[in-house]
């Protein structure tokens, strides 16, 4: 599903409506257990900012990928390695 989310972003051509519909789903995706599913999040995630607003980049993207790192520090999972293949698109 989240490999998915882009295709519907740039189909809704509407901020407010990404931020509305979208974003909660990469919020929920994203706290998954499944390590492939988060991966699919973050590998997605970069293709949908453009179309976020930058009220929701600041608010929600932006710090649950600071989270992502903290945690992926912290647990020393692989989580950190999809980070940082995607920190320069972000």
């Amino acid at each position: 599903m989240a490999q998915r989310l882009p295709v519907i972003a740039r189909a809704l051509k509407n901020s407010s409506d990404v931020v509305s519909l979208l974003l909660p789903c990469f919020v929920q995706l994203y706290k998954d257990d499944d390590m492939t599913v988060k991966e699919a999040c973050m590998n997605n995630i970069a293709q949908c900012i453009p179309h976020f607003t930058n009220d929701a980049k600041k608010s929600t993207v932006f710090p649950l990928i600071k989270k992502s790192t903290e945690q992926s520090l912290e647990q020393k999972d692989d989580t950190l390695m999809v980070i940082a293949k995607n920190f320069g698109e972000w």
